[in-house]
Order: structure tokens, then C-alpha cells, then sequence
């Protein structure tokens, strides 16, 4: 465990080496056609979105817009990550080769208008009601939802960080599947700490169809239901 702790397994991979394919296919001179970006796999998608909101301040100027899919979403942001990126805001400018200079201003004018919506955004959530409530996981619960699972564990722990070294050493350390998804959700929550909430898990249970199997030992908020169900299903 101690192993899995260590600051050097940083699970999330910079931006520069993430976005790398996907900023390279937005330059017409690599010749890719739309339909085979890598922007356009939900799997992807769903990668780069929890990457930008850990690490790129773009993700949440860019939040205040709602984009009509996540592909031209990311093609947007993506322009604006670009530009932070040494290997495409060199001299030939980012992707579609604008020049350095008008790459510049274009990023200044962006950067004064993201200022402003971040200031009305906090100008606005000052007077708005309270947010909704952010639900907790317990270890009560992912020992639940670890024996709701059984062996198809292994499919969400990508979803949740894990890479297949990480995969195998739970398997290599505990004996049934049950124990295995428990090790790993310590871990998650380890890992997490006041960002391991019921919401995200639930969401991460949905992307890999796993979460009709555990929905009902979610709070009712986080299912959606205003009353509990009757019985566990």
C-alpha cells in the first residue's frame, strides 16, 4: 500500500503529454479526418475532462459556456490549452500555424474576457442560493458497492485512476474479488480525500455500465429519487 501512496505515482499525466495527439490533429496539416480524432471517443472525453479540471484554469472560464457537445467543447478549450504549451505556441504559433504575435494578443484578449466571467461568475454565485451539497463516501459504502460488483471490480478501476500494475497488485494482495474492490476504493479514497464524492463515483460507475447493479445504496439525492426505494434490489 505504502507503494501506492508514494508522490511519484501521480495518476494524472500532464497536459502537455496527454493533449499531445489531440492538439496535433487540430492543425489541418495533419490531414485527420473528424471522424478519427481522438476528441470525438467518449472514453477519451471523459479522461480529458477530469484532467482539465484538475489542472488547466481554462476548464473553468470555459465551464460558464455550455458547448453543444463535448468534442466541440474540447476542440474549443484545447485552442486555449495550446497556447500554454511551449512545442505549439512556438514561433509558428499553435495548431493551424497563426503566427507567435497573433497567437499572443488572441491569448491576452482571451485571457482579460475569462477574467471578467470568472468575476461575474463569483459576483453571481454570491447571491445565488446555497449549492447543492456534495456527498461524502464512507468506507461503509465501498464495502457495500465492493460486494455489489464481485469480479467486474477490475472495469472500473480505470475509470477511478488505476493503472493495470496498480490492478495487479490488488489482485496480488487480496484472495476474492470483494477484497480486491475494497483495497482498491481505500486506495481511491487515499488518493481523493474531500474530492472522493458520491457523485463522482456514481458517474464513473455509469460510464462503465456497472451502476445498476449499486445505484440503490447511493444516497437518494445522488440517485435523483426524492424517497429511498422500498427494498435493495
Amino acid at each position: 500500500m505504502e507503494a501506492c501512496k508514494s508522490t511519484k505515482r501521480d495518476f494524472l499525466p500532464a497536459l502537455d503529454t496527454f493533449f499531445d495527439e489531440a492538439i496535433t490533429q487540430m492543425d489541418p496539416a495533419s490531414c485527420v479526418e473528424e471522424q478519427y480524432k481522438v476528441i470525438n471517443n467518449g472514453d477519451y472525453g471523459w479522461r480529458a475532462l477530469r484532467l482539465l479540471a484538475r489542472r488547466s484554469p481554462h476548464f473553468f472560464a470555459a465551464a460558464q459556456k455550455i458547448p453543444n457537445s463535448l468534442p466541440d467543447y474540447l476542440d474549443t478549450i484545447l485552442k486555449k490549452v495550446a497556447s500554454d504549451i511551449p512545442k505549439f505556441s512556438g514561433s509558428t504559433g499553435g495548431p493551424g500555424g497563426e503566427p507567435a504575435a497573433a497567437a499572443a494578443e488572441e491569448a491576452v484578449a482571451e485571457g482579460g474576457a475569462e477574467a471578467e466571467e470568472l468575476r461575474a461568475a463569483e459576483e453571481a454565485s454570491e447571491e445565488a442560493p446555497a449549492a447543492r451539497r456534495v456527498h461524502p463516501v464512507t468506507e461503509a459504502l465501498t464495502q457495500k458497492i465492493a460486494a455489489g460488483l464481485g469480479a467486474e471490480w477490475e472495469r472500473l478501476a480505470s475509470k477511478l485512476g488505476f493503472q493495470s500494475d496498480e490492478v495487479d497488485y490488488f489482485i496480488s494482495e487480496q484472495s476474492t474479488p470483494e477484497a480486491r474492490a475494497a483495497m482498491m476504493f481505500r486506495q481511491w479514497l487515499d488518493n481523493e480525500r474531500e474530492e472522493a464524492t458520491q457523485e463522482e463515483l456514481l458517474y464513473a460507475l455509469e460510464a462503465v455500465k456497472l451502476d445498476t447493479r449499486v445505484r440503490h445504496l447511493f444516497d437518494p439525492e445522488v440517485r435523483g429519487d426524492e424517497e429511498p426505494p422500498t427494498a435493495e434490489s
